[in-house]
């Protein structure tokens, strides 16, 4: 079943639990399929800038986000941004900056997208908490 539909002004990308299709929108042409990890939440995000189409999911091990590329259809880095599993995931509209949250729902991180550096770590607070959904 689909868990996620985003798009910009070029592609649309579809999120299945474990595989991500990513599609021209003017012609709905299936480009490119990426076989994912078991991503449940159906976590994935894509920058609408004009001119850019940069996608953020899940990557293989719990905790890392694939940057991927989806014009050019390629990956651009893997950022280890979390011990546990990602709970919440967000790209910026200019696609700049990728904020993330994990299952225990402490903190809310920022980083620098495609390089990956920490900008900014928001701690919410020490009890556990579920985090649903990041926006910028």
């Amino acid at each position: 079943s689909v868990l996620r539909v985003r798009m910009n002004a070029s592609r649309l990308l579809v999120v299945l639990e474990t595989r991500t299709h990513i599609f021209e929108l003017s012609s709905m042409k299936l480009l490119h399929t990426l076989e994912t990890a078991p991503n449940r939440l159906g976590l994935a995000d894509m920058c609408v800038a004009v001119g850019r189409c940069h996608a953020v999911l899940p990557a293989a091990a719990p905790g890392q986000i694939l940057f991927f590329d989806a014009l050019q259809l390629h990956a651009l880095s893997t950022l280890h941004a979390r011990k546990s599993a990602l709970a919440a995931l967000a790209i910026s509209p200019c696609g700049s900056r990728v904020a993330s949250a994990s299952e225990k729902g402490t903190t809310v991180s920022v980083h620098s997208f495609p390089q990956g550096e920490l900008l900014h770590a928001f701690r919410r607070g020490a009890i556990p908490a579920s985090i649903y959904h990041l926006a910028f």
